[in-house]
């Protein structure tokens, strides 16, 4: 009889782990995509034109063929005005870099500068797309902003509208993404003009002379 039972409780086993693996199985490993949004210029200054800031896709999970995008960003605050969005990045690779079907410019048509910016790609030959792997980096677009010349130090968050911000594969079906960053854009204070250091020293040093002959 014991002999029987231990029989039985090595054949519950078997079956347990049978069982775990087939439930493992049935549950394909996934991508774990994150949006994000990384400024090339850290600090602009009041007045500036044409800073930029790239928007981010990384994907820490399983690979992922991406075909198509759409991104919409923006701001709460007038001090930064969205102007373009185009394929010419710099911190990472474009994600259909020799592929894109709308670049080099990929705003939306009906774009108009303000505090909200959407721009949007395909891979431009059929049935093509990027394959984003695990621990995989690239940009969706390089977004260029103006900051107004009577702007405060802030800072101003730039955030995803998730609503409109999405990835496609091959056939259209819509690939989740996991988490969305925003990021802030803090103004530098503006270094004098030339002139005024110039006026500044000539003004310290009229007043160094000044005390020197009281002295006598």
């Amino acid at each position: 009889m014991k002999s029987i039972a231990l029989t039985f409780q090595t054949m519950g086993r078997l079956i347990a782990g049978a069982l775990l693996t087939l439930l493992l199985c049935s549950f394909p490993a996934r991508a774990n995509l994150i949006a994000s949004l990384q400024p090339v210029t850290l600090s602009p200054k009041a007045g500036d034109v044409g800073d930029a800031l790239e928007v981010i896709l990384s994907n820490t999970g399983a690979a992922v063929d991406i075909a198509a995008f759409n991104f919409d960003i923006l701001t709460t605050d007038t001090a930064i005005t969205f102007t373009d969005a185009t394929t010419a990045t710099v911190l990472d690779p474009y994600i259909f870099n020799g592929n894109s079907l709308f670049g080099p410019d990929i705003v939306n048509p009906g774009f108009a500068p303000g505090q909200e910016i959407s721009a949007s790609d395909l891979a431009s030959a059929p049935g093509t797309f990027t394959m984003l792997g695990t621990g995989g980096v690239v940009s969706l677009g390089e977004v260029f902003y103006d900051v107004a010349s009577n702007a405060p130090p802030g800072p101003f968050t730039v955030s995803f509208n998730q609503g409109n911000t999405d990835l496609s594969d091959q056939a259209l079906n819509g690939i989740p993404i996991t988490t969305f960053q925003s990021a802030n854009i803090t103004i530098a204070a503006a270094a004098p003009e030339p002139s005024s250091v110039a006026l500044l020293l000539g003004g310290a040093a009229l007043l160094a002379g000044l005390a020197g002959r009281k002295r006598k």
